[in-house]
């Protein structure tokens, strides 16, 4: 089963959700059996539901992040001081930025 499939399984019976770099699922208690091989796959493959759920565009749109462009170093990630989390952090490598330079500015 995929993370994807996974994800789809849980939707069909409740809901699943990020926040905070966590996943949270809500069903019928009825269902726990049922899905207790599709919440051990998303547990062993959090990092790509994390990825799955959450828009990394949005992401770093909501935390303020700003992508900028120097003459000298190329591109530069820019995030506010309060934003920086590890939300923000996985939404950038998902885009492929994970590796620019960093810069955490005051908010």
């Amino acid at each position: 089963m995929t993370t994807a499939q996974a994800i789809e399984t849980v939707r069909r019976v409740g809901s699943i959700t990020a926040h905070g770099g966590k996943l949270r699922l809500a069903f019928p208690e009825t269902d726990a059996a049922a899905l207790a091989p599709v919440i051990s796959v998303l547990s062993t493959r959090k990092d790509g539901a994390l990825a799955i759920l959450l828009d990394p565009s949005e992401t770093l749109n909501r935390a303020g992040v700003r992508i900028l462009q120097s003459l000298e170093r190329g591109y530069i990630i820019a995030i506010p001081h309060a934003s920086d989390g590890l939300e923000v952090r996985r939404a950038l490598e998902v885009l492929g930025m994970g590796r620019l330079p960093v810069w955490v500015v005051a908010s």
